[in-house]
């Protein structure tokens, strides 16, 4: 939605011109029940008749409360050297970001790993928006001044990895 109209290195372009990290900030305030219950709405209203698997884990980790839940991004885009994967996190990074936030908010998850492809070089450029996140106190523990507190790991997946069917088992991991 941001792409192409806000400078995807600045943050406070995100937070002014895209209206950036409100919707983290309701999250926070509304809590984590409510939060889940309109995932759920809106999860039902987008998959009507394929079933609940992912809505099914995502209860299981908001129900779990174990402290070391890891929620994952896969934003390797196999066979796509500029997949739309790619291109979001180039154009709109803080908006993957603070998704991730807000998913790991609402199932209680304690880190978020994101999955790159080494090659597409945009490890960089993520790290440098998680530390701008982070001078905001928008990154580790006590995140808008609220109990929630998430980590961020970069995983870089070597080109190797990605051909062939090595990937294949890489994923189930």
């Amino acid at each position: 939605r941001n792409c192409g109209w806000i400078d995807p290195d600045d943050i406070h372009d995100y937070i002014l011109h895209a209206n950036g990290l409100a919707g983290l900030f309701r999250a926070v305030q509304k809590g984590r029940p409510e939060c889940f219950s309109r995932l759920c709405v809106s999860y039902y209203e987008d998959h009507v008749g394929t079933g609940s698997s992912s809505l099914d884990q995502w209860k299981e980790c908001l129900e779990s409360g174990k402290p070391d839940t890891c929620l994952v991004c896969n934003a390797v885009a196999v066979g796509e050297e500029a997949g739309p994967g790619s291109l979001l996190l180039r154009s709109d990074p803080f908006s993957i970001l603070e998704g991730l936030l807000i998913g790991a908010y609402v199932v209680g998850a304690t880190s978020c790993l994101v999955y790159l492809a080494a090659k597409g070089g945009l490890a960089p450029k993520l790290r440098d928006c998680l530390q701008a996140l982070s001078r905001y106190n928008l990154v580790g523990p006590g995140i808008l001044g609220s109990s929630f507190g998430a980590h961020f790991e970069i995983q870089e997946v070597p080109e190797t990895v990605l051909d062939g069917h090595l990937w294949e088992s890489f994923r189930c991991i």
